[in-house]
C-alpha cells in the first residue's frame, strides 16, 4: 500500500516539475523536487496540499493547451531525470514560428532523448538537433539558438532586398 502511494507522489512530482518547466505557476515545487530526488512520500502533513498542487498544475497545463507537450516531457523527465532541451530552445522555436508562418517545427520528446526540429520551407532549410542525457547540452542549445538567429537574419536580408526593389519600381 505504501509503495503504491509513494508511486503516486512520485508521479505528482513529475507533474509539478513539468508544469514549472513549461512556465506555469506551481506550488509545492520544492517538495516535488525532494520527492523526486528521494523517491519518498512528502511529510504526512503536506499530503493533501501536495496532491492539490499536482491537480492545480494539471489544470494549468490543460488550460494553456500544453497537455500533449507536458505528457511527452513528463515521460522524458520520468525516464531520464531531466528535460534535456532547455526552455530557451522551446521558447525560441515558438517565437520564430509566430514571427514567420513558413517556419515549422518543435521539440519531439521520447523516452530517452529529445530532438529540436526546425523546417523553413521557403528557404529550403531543415535542421534537427538531438539532445541526449550525456550530451553537451549548452553546446547543442547554442547551436539551435544560432540557427534560429540565422533564419531571422536571412528573412531580414530578404525583406530589405524586396523593399529596395519595390522602392526602385516607384
Amino acid at each position: 500500500m505504501k509503495e503504491e502511494l509513494t508511486s503516486k507522489y512520485i508521479a505528482n512530482s513529475v507533474i509539478i516539475i513539468t508544469a514549472d518547466y513549461l512556465g506555469q505557476e506551481v506550488s509545492c515545487l520544492d517538495i516535488a523536487k525532494k520527492v523526486w530526488e528521494t523517491k519518498a512520500m512528502p511529510e504526512p502533513v503536506m499530503l493533501g496540499t501536495y496532491s492539490n498542487a499536482a491537480q492545480d498544475a494539471i489544470d494549468k497545463i490543460l488550460s494553456a493547451g500544453l497537455g500533449e507537450k507536458a505528457d511527452s516531457l513528463g515521460e522524458l523527465f520520468y525516464h531520464t531525470g531531466q528535460f534535456l532541451v532547455p526552455i530557451e530552445v522551446h521558447q525560441a522555436i515558438e517565437e520564430i514560428k509566430k514571427d514567420f508562418p513558413t517556419v515549422t517545427g518543435g521539440i519531439l520528446a521520447r523516452e530517452k532523448f529529445s530532438v529540436a526540429i526546425l523546417n523553413v520551407s521557403d528557404l529550403g532549410w531543415w535542421q534537427s538537433t538531438s539532445f541526449k542525457p550525456d550530451d553537451d547540452i549548452e553546446f547543442k542549445t547554442n547551436r539551435v539558438l544560432s540557427n534560429i538567429q540565422e533564419i531571422r537574419t536571412e528573412y531580414a536580408r530578404r525583406n530589405k532586398t524586396e523593399v529596395a526593389i519595390e522602392h526602385t519600381d516607384q
